[in-house]
């Protein structure tokens, strides 16, 4: 099995934005300031934001994206000055002579002839300082050998199109490659999963340990007379003139643990001319001297692309200009040069106010950003710090600014007490400017106008999930109800006594988290709390968790326990497991369970579930039996503050937000109400995509192997007619949403029964709405 597959598809990378006091140290931290310069050395007077005339910025602007680039692992220097990108997905190699303005083309061919053989992977790519190539890769059907291990092919081709095999001597607990890159003096070095750096002798094939860094490698690149290479807690770099590995640099390392924690990517170089280190990641542009008691804010990420966490900064390298080149893993390039005489922030702002963060709005802050250089577009998270926070404080504060008059432009409305806003004048009507969007382009207008009234239209969602069950027709029958989905649970475990689940959950939180997608909205009827359908939801839920749970042993709850501690998925484990993935098709292949209930969310939600259809026999999905019918989950809610005084930018916003341009990325956070960028979704990278194909053991010992492709565009076609039946947006108040949680693991943990349970949330929400 892949196991870079297997790693990324279970990882949701953890996002965070840049705090909002970070507007306010803009000014006071030198974002002015020359590379090299600390804020008190680049001669700029620094002001408070409120007076903003502060001067002095990097400005950013974007290059031209190679043409056919697939993947942008690395960016790198070449020793005649071009830049060069060696794409490993396509087998092409991508020069430009003039900083990324223009680029040349050409085929890697030995790599074309790897890629177009079915069971191939490339595990590993890098280019040397003049223009020679080394890759790596296994043949997943070339066998095993005796030590239970895939061989590792290596192929390096010189500059002149000249390529052979190279035989590499590691050891056998180094045999799993991780990365390579060529250093500054035509060197090969790589690192293996053990942490071990080598430098390689391409004739040869002998390999040199030069250091060792405690765990798996996140970062691996190479600046002129340096190797740079960083695990989740610290950077350590070799120097390849002296032979050295350098002191430990704890104001680096302090800085570069928490960045790439939060993002797992970060640009880095050393810059030989003055020896000092710089950094491009989710916090912006830093210098730091080596040895240094601090990081010098050059350029705040609130500023940049680099804030913007579904863009996550690659490559780092000085520009022939002075300024620097930041490649981005989604193929942008850009470049980075100061301006004196700009303003150190930009004098308009606007707000944009979330309980939690969204990477479609931060995807839309990019774009926007381009187009209105003059805007300050700033996100308010009010969970930013889930542990000292709760929903109903963030909700209280904003609503008390709202009051006061100084609430934010834009509010995302997920979770939020949308309809009390409505009926204290505190939205604006969006009706126009939806018919607007719909005149300049196709969207779903069902999911559009999910909330259209007689008064009004003053919610706007930009993405939705489809609650869905999967299974043989035979179980899933006619179910309709959430009664329904329990009858059928229970039917199966009284058939199937000794499998180990039903629906392929193992804890009340997983299985909660996946009930209410298809029953959240008949716990409120006609804007007040309905204890009964709540009482009805907590007693079937129970009934699904005995039939469930009845084989889960405490040892294997507490392995799942282990499991979710060491994997970090950027969300709740219940929240990414409520969503389809390919463990849920393991769990129908492997038997372990009779059928599935989950959220569509993304293109490798429906690529795994049409793969299942074609894989198991019989298998076919329909909409989630729940308490409503017809439900789909909306995301990113926008509204727009009756009280803002920067409506027309905020409509401009807005604008950008519902464009094709930012929706068709897939962010794993729902599918876009634009047609054409739902469409996107589902046309496959250029080319074409060949087969995933995962394995894995299965309960019993026996190996499931399961293949994912691309869905056909009849399938896509069925699915775009099953959005166009949806007409019941899904969602409820966070408040209530995390009161029936709680009280929910409290039942079906027999700490109380269901009339107790939905007793205790009703106290909770009658005080909630005395507020």
């Amino acid at each position: 099995m892949d196991r870079r597959n297997v790693t990324n598809w279970w990882k949701r990378k953890k996002v965070s934005l840049v705090s909002c006091a970070m507007a306010f140290a803009l000014a006071l931290s030198g974002c002015g300031g020359n590379p090299g310069e600390s804020p008190g050395e680049s001669g700029e007077d620094t002001e408070s934001y409120g007076e903003n005339t502060a001067k002095g910025r990097y400005m950013e602007s974007a290059k031209t994206i190679p043409e056919g680039l697939t993947n942008l692992e690395s960016m790198v220097r070449l020793s005649d000055g071009s830049l060069g990108i060696a794409d490993k997905m396509s087998g092409v190699f991508h020069l430009s002579k003039d900083e990324g303005e223009t680029w040349e083309t050409k085929e890697i061919s030995p790599l074309i002839e790897v890629i177009n053989q079915d069971s191939a992977e490339v595990t590993s790519i890098a280019l040397a300082p003049d223009g020679g190539l080394f890759f790596s890769y296994v043949l997943w059907s070339g066998g095993v050998d005796e030590n239970g291990n895939v061989a590792e092919q290596y192929v390096y081709m010189d500059a002149q199109g000249q390529s052979r095999e190279v035989s590499l001597q590691s050891k056998q607990e180094d045999y799993i490659l991780e990365q390579a890159v060529f250093g500054g003096d035509g060197n090969l070095y790589l690192v293996y999963l053990t942490g071990q750096v080598y430098r390689a002798d391409l004739n040869t094939g002998e390999l040199t340990g030069v250091m060792k860094i405690k765990g798996q490698s996140t970062v691996f690149t190479s600046s002129g007379d340096y190797i740079i290479c960083g695990d989740m807690d610290e950077i350590s770099l070799f120097k390849i003139s002296t032979g050295e590995k350098l002191e430990t640099d704890s104001v680096l390392n302090d800085f570069y643990s928490k960045e790439i924690a939060a993002v797992y990517n970060i640009g880095i170089f050393v810059d030989d001319a003055d020896g000092q280190i710089y950094t491009a990641s989710g916090s912006g542009l830093y210098g730091h001297v080596p040895g240094g008691s601090v990081m010098d804010e050059l350029l705040s990420g609130e500023l940049s692309n680099m804030g913007d966490p579904t863009r996550k900064a690659v490559s780092l390298l000085k520009g022939k200009d002075g300024g620097f080149l930041v490649a981005y893993s989604d193929g942008e390039i850009d470049s980075y040069i100061y301006d004196k005489d700009a303003p150190a922030v930009p004098e308009q702002q606007l707000t944009i106010y979330s309980l939690t963060e969204n990477d479609t709005i931060s995807k839309a802050v990019s774009t926007f950003r381009k187009n209105h250089p003059d805007v300050f577009v700033k996100q308010e998270i009010g969970l930013m710090d889930e542990a000292s926070m709760v929903a109903e404080d963030a909700i209280r504060n904003l609503n008390a600014s709202l009051l006061s008059g100084e609430g934010p432009d834009i509010i995302v409305l997920d979770g939020m007490p949308r309809d009390a806003y409505i009926e204290k004048g505190q939205l604006k009507d969006l009706k126009e400017f939806a018919e607007k969007l719909e005149g300049e382009g196709s969207y779903f207008k069902n999911i559009l106008h999910a909330y259209d009234s007689e008064e009004g239209l003053y919610a706007l969602p930009t993405r939705f999930t489809i609650p869905v069950a999967a299974g043989t027709k035979d179980v899933l029958g006619d179910m309709k109800t959430l009664e329904d989905l329990a009858d059928a649970v229970v039917s199966e475990r009284e058939k199937k006594p000794a499998q180990k689940t039903i629906l392929g959950t193992y804890t009340p939180e997983e299985l909660l988290a996946i009930l209410q997608n298809g029953s959240a909205p008949a716990w409120m009827k006609d804007g007040k709390f309905d204890k009964g359908a709540v009482e009805s939801y907590l007693t079937q839920a129970l009934r699904i968790y005995e039939a469930e749970h009845a084989n889960i042993t405490p040892e294997q709850e507490q392995m799942r326990a282990q499991y979710i501690e060491t994997v970090d998925f950027g969300m709740s484990y219940a929240e990414y497991n409520s969503n389809l993935n390919v463990a849920a098709a393991f769990n129908i292949m492997g038997k372990e369970a009779s059928f599935i209930v989950g959220n569509l969310s993304s293109a490798d939600g429906v690529k795994m579930l049409v793969s299942l259809m074609k894989q198991a026999q019989g298998v076919e999905y329909t909409l989630m039996p729940g308490q409503s019918e017809k439900v789909f989950c909306p995301k990113g809610i926008l509204g727009i503050n009756a009280g803002t005084k920067n409506e027309e930018t905020a409509l401009e916003f807005l604008t950008a937000l519902f464009s094709e341009d930012v929706l068709k990325n897939d962010l794993n956070d729902g599918y876009p109400v634009n047609e054409k960028a739902f469409d996107e979704f589902f046309a496959g990278p250029s080319g074409g995509e060949k087969n995933e194909g995962f394995s894995a053991s299965s309960e019993g010992g026996e190996i499931v192997s399961f293949s994912i492709s691309w869905p056909t565009k009849e399938e896509v076609e069925s699915l775009k007619n099953l959005v166009g039946t949806l007409s019941c947006p899904g969602d409820v108040e966070s408040i209530l949403k995390d009161a029936v949680a709680d009280a929910g693991e409290k039942v079906l943990t027999g700490e109380m029964s269901p009339q107790e349970g939905a007793d205790e949330i009703g106290q909770k929400m009658e005080l909630y709405f005395a507020e």
